[in-house]
């Protein structure tokens, strides 16, 4: 997944970086969780890092052109969500979201 996501960037900034243009990539506050013990699975937070990662990097590499930024938004109700808030460990953590 990585490699690919490697791929898209690359092939966006071919098309797009000569202009003025803006990156935006979709994160998670859950890739701040990695390592936590309060996400279901392992995998969600370490794919979200790696976005995050990815973007601190081209944005650095770049030197703002293009503008490269993330948005992290924190946890929505939905259906999956609902038994993962319902554990003890995310009480605190939902209880601060709006």
């Amino acid at each position: 997944a990585v490699g690919s996501m490697e791929r898209v960037a690359e092939m966006w900034l071919d098309h797009c970086g000569a202009r003025a243009a803006s990156m935006v990539n979709i994160s998670s506050i859950a890739g701040n969780l990695q390592g936590s013990g309060k996400t279901v699975s392992a995998f969600y937070p370490a794919a979200k890092a790696a976005i995050t990662g990815l973007t601190r990097h081209l944005a650095t590499r770049l030197d703002g052109r293009p503008r490269v930024n993330a948005v992290a938004p924190g946890i929505t109700v939905t259906p999956r969500v609902e038994p993962m808030l319902a554990m003890p460990a995310m009480q605190d953590l939902a209880a601060r979201v709006p």
